[in-house]
């Protein structure tokens, strides 16, 4: 994940647990797009509990219904997306050890700096 790098919680050669915050990334962006995806998918859900009332009553076609339908699930899997992609702005220990290099490498960039978390 692409983003600035917030703050480095462990120093090479620190003691880690499973779990343990590791580093952040600025989460702003990322909670945006959580809102925005919340927006979408809010609307999509009224529309759709609207459609299946509209379709009982012959007043909209099966089509339009699936379409409104299609456009729920999708803006659900949008939203999930984004909360993922917001959970990962921290990258946390995935087992105890010693912190090493290779977190340096895993964080291209320092605090305030442009860099990219993954797992390493």
């Amino acid at each position: 994940m692409a983003g600035t790098v917030q703050k480095l919680a462990v120093k090479e050669g620190d003691k880690v647990k499973k779990g343990q915050i590791l580093a952040t990334l600025d989460p702003t962006d990322y909670k945006i797009t959580v809102k925005d995806a919340q927006a979408s998918f809010d609307r999509a859900k009224n529309d759709f509990i609207r459609a299946k009332e509209l379709v009982k009553e012959g007043f909209i076609s099966r089509s339009d219904y699936d379409a409104k339908e299609a456009a729920w699930k999708n803006t659900r899997a949008a939203l999930e997306r984004a909360n993922r992609n917001l959970a990962y702005t921290k990258l946390k220990a995935s087992f105890c050890r010693h912190a090493r290099p290779a977190l340096r490498t895993a964080l291209r960039g320092g605090p305030g700096q442009t860099g990219n978390l993954r797992d390493s």
